[in-house]
Order: C-alpha cells, then structure tokens, then sequence
C-alpha cells in the first residue's frame, strides 16, 4: 500500500446512528474513551488529565481537542454526545474541532493526526464488526 493511501480513511467507516443504537447506549463512552487513550499515547498526556473536566495547560487541552476530533471525525458521533462524553458542552466540542483543523496546515501534525485517525477508525470498525450477528 502506498504511503499516502496508508492512513486515508474513508466515509463508510465511520458510525451512523443506526450503528452506534446496536452498539447500546454505552457506544459513545467506550469510543470516547479510546479516542483519549489514543491521543494521550500519541501525544504523552495522561488520559486522566484528558478526561478530567477542569481547565488545563495548552499540551492537556490540546490533546483533549484531538480526542473529541477523533471521536467525531473517525468514530462519526455527533457533537452534542462527544460533549457529553467528554463533560462539555456542544459548542466547546465545535471550537476543539476547528483548533484542529485550523493545525491541520502544519504537515508534521497533520501526519501525526492522520495515524491517528487511522486508528480510532479502525478501532470503531472493529467494535461495530463484533455486534454484527
């Protein structure tokens, strides 16, 4: 596989409604979870500091940002749930988003993301395939 195609994840990968209802209502959580277990290997910020719901310093609030991207964009949950998930409100989830993509112009972390976006989708992949009958 060509090094440009490795990490490309494509729509029909990602949840729909219909998918995270099979799932139980527990779906949201558990990807949330990962996705903050994601972004604290790759970003070494303690997943109890990313989950935790009080302000915190740039490198903490930056990873947290990336966790709820990864839950949107490659796990497909909405906003207002990744904000419930993570403690926050829709319109705190909407502005990590654009940080995120506003960062997505520097190549080095926009490399960085796109593992580990690979990642979250592949792990969503996954746990949809074990509920399949």
């Amino acid at each position: 596989m060509a090094e440009d195609q490795e990490m490309h994840i494509e729509p029909q990968l990602r949840g729909t409604p219909a998918i995270r209802e099979r799932r139980g209502p527990s779906a949201v959580v558990d990807d949330c979870r990962m996705a903050q277990a994601i972004a604290s290997a790759f970003l070494d910020v303690a997943v109890e500091r990313i989950a935790s719901t009080r302000r915190e310093t740039a490198p903490v609030a930056t990873a947290r940002h990336v966790a709820m991207y990864l839950a949107h964009v490659a796990m497909g949950h909405c906003v207002p749930l990744v904000g419930q998930a993570f403690g926050r409100d829709r319109t705190s989830v909407s502005y990590a988003l654009h940080k995120i993509e506003d960062r997505r112009d520097d190549a080095a972390f926009d490399a960085l993301l796109a593992r580990m976006e690979g990642l979250a989708a592949s792990y969503s992949a996954l746990a949809r395939a074990r509920v399949r009958p």
